[in-house]
């Protein structure tokens, strides 16, 4: 369907207008916008043009935000090869260059601040984890999405990671075996595992009763155990001996 002007000049479709106001009012999944606001270290959803979906309040405080701003992740973030060549977005994207939907890479977040109406830059250095997902035409108006992970090199820890190659192929491998809850669809709960697997803290989703049903892999380093062992077990099983006997219930207070 087309609207003519006087002159019978087509001015716009219908399927123009639609998609320009679902691009408009379309959220992220609440579950992944959880996820990222719980997250620790400065975490975010990118489209796949470069416009900043959401973001957690340290995404706002690194790239020196206010809390009402939306704006393209190029303006903040450079990503940057292992030989410091700059990248643009597109070409951090590209499919093939994704293994297992995720990637690492280094990058340099540029902040202008106005002191006294002079400004001044400041750059970061940082490690961003990404993970691509493709978007369920019910999820997103973009073919897929992103959520980026980042960590500022300086606080980063500078420990080896204790996790062989073996032990990474069978969390693997027990990760692909892990089940979606009666409230997720398959795709969910793929992004899911994708999205706390890439975060560079361990990561824990528990139920009401303290059960845990995901876990990551950050988590299985930190503590030594498979995601086997953790799966089904209740997450006082972490806690300091003096909280552990009293953390459920302390759940089914936050809870009420």
């Amino acid at each position: 369907m087309l609207w003519r002007d006087d002159n019978n000049n087509n001015i716009i479709s219908s399927v123009d207008i639609s998609a320009t106001w679902n691009r408009i009012i379309m959220p992220p999944p609440e579950s992944l916008c959880q996820i990222i606001d719980a997250s620790f270290d400065p975490s975010l959803l990118v489209l796949s043009n470069g416009q900043i979906w959401h973001m957690n309040d340290s995404t706002r405080g690194l790239f020196a935000l206010s809390s009402t701003q939306t704006t393209s992740i190029s303006t903040h973030l450079s990503f940057l090869t292992s030989s410091h060549v700059t990248l643009t977005w597109n070409e951090v994207t590209l499919p093939g260059s994704f293994h297992h939907g995720k990637k690492m890479l280094n990058g340099v977040v540029v902040t202008t601040n106005n002191n006294g109406g002079e400004n001044t830059t400041t750059t970061t250095p940082v490690k961003i984890n990404i993970v691509r997902m493709t978007a369920a035409p019910e999820t997103c108006h973009e073919e897929c999405y992103f959520c980026l992970y980042l960590k500022e090199i300086e606080t980063a820890p500078s420990r080896v990671s204790s996790t062989t190659p073996s032990t990474r192929a069978s969390l693997e491998e027990e990760w692909g075996r892990l089940s979606i809850t009666s409230k997720e669809t398959a795709a969910d709960g793929t992004i899911l595992k994708l999205v706390l697997d890439a975060s560079f803290h361990a990561l824990f989703v528990i139920n009401e009763k303290g059960i845990i049903q995901l876990v990551n892999e950050k988590s299985c380093e930190v503590f030594g155990w498979s995601r086997s062992e953790f799966l089904g077990s209740n997450i006082h099983i972490i806690m300091p001996a003096d909280v552990a006997p009293r953390h459920d219930q302390y759940l089914q207070n936050y809870l009420k």
